[in-house]
């Protein structure tokens, strides 16, 4: 997983906000956000193209929301005028975390293996 402010966002796409894990499902025009519990959906809710506040705030959508590590308005998630689905970072204190299969090292950067943050600098 590595720290992002911004992403875009793809059928699958797994993220970690706060100490939870979630996923980006596209089916057709409908945008989810699951929440996956050892590899298991737990939860989902549908995202609004007009943006989504992933976050404490709203903890009545999504009962993983909960999480003490998670901000009150951690990121937001919207379809963009060029129709690509992106998940921004609020600066919340934790981060936005994406999986990814390969990382090209060239500046300063986070990443985490298993449980372990790592900085990376130039």
């Amino acid at each position: 997983f590595i720290s992002v402010d911004k992403a875009r966002l793809s059928d699958g796409d797994e993220m970690l906000m706060g100490s939870q894990r979630y996923r980006f499902c596209l089916t057709g025009q409908e945008a989810r956000l699951e929440h996956l519990v050892r590899n298991e959906v737990a939860d989902s809710m549908a995202l609004s193209p007009k943006g989504t506040l992933v976050g404490r705030d709203k903890s009545d959508q999504m009962a993983a929301f909960w999480d003490e590590f998670l901000d009150p308005k951690h990121a937001f998630i919207q379809l963009d005028r060029d129709h690509t689905w992106q998940n921004s970072n609020t600066k919340s204190l934790n981060g936005v975390w994406f999986r990814v299969n390969s990382l090209r090292l060239f500046r300063s950067c986070f990443f985490q293996i298993g449980d372990q943050r790592i900085g990376f600098r130039t």
